[in-house]
């Protein structure tokens, strides 16, 4: 992982200014990109907004749509530890083999960690948050109930898995 960090000249609402970051040039312009277009539109079409009291309305917006969204993410950690805890009393009914508890741990932490490497979805995102709560919900009934061969446990993981990367990769939809 590159953590070196690199100097960018941006310009929001007019205002130039000098970041470091560590992410990539194209995520940090489009993010500057949103910003800017927020920033303006509010002070563009409020005359009593100055650019400060713009650039804190999407502050305060943009920290409420954070916490809503790790909020989120903790309830899905919690569904998938449920999840995960009837499907092993599950498989210990029907005499299934139970990976060990090592590996089953490691690749909770593993999607734990994942998710949490995450940046938490913008608000544009929630249909993907949906998209996995549903997914969630679907699973937990279509629990094991004929012989029919099921997903393992493992697949259903990295299929989670990948509708929150999925999720933290799609460019962000204009509203």
């Amino acid at each position: 992982m590159n953590t070196e960090k690199k100097r960018y000249n941006i310009q929001i609402a007019g205002i130039q200014f000098t970041v470091l970051s560590d992410e990539p040039e194209d995520f940090v312009l489009s993010t500057v990109d949103m910003l800017d277009r927020r920033v303006s539109d509010l002070f563009v079409h409020n005359k009593r907004c100055s650019k400060l009291d713009a650039a804190i309305l999407c502050a305060l917006d943009e920290m409420s749509e954070r916490r809503k969204a790790e909020k989120k993410i903790r309830n899905l950690e919690t569904q998938i530890s449920l999840y995960e805890a009837r499907m092993k009393k599950a498989g210990e009914k029907d005499g299934s083999a139970s990976p060990a508890p090592e590996a089953e741990a490691a690749e909770v932490q593993q999607l734990h960690v994942s998710a949490a490497e995450q940046q938490p979805p913008v608000p544009q995102h929630n249909d993907k948050l949906r998209e996995i709560e549903s997914l969630l919900r679907r699973r937990g009934e279509d629990a094991p109930k004929s012989d029919a061969p099921q997903d393992s446990r493992t697949d259903k993981l990295r299929q989670i898995e990948g509708l929150l990367r999925q999720n933290a990769a799609q460019p962000p939809h204009d509203d």
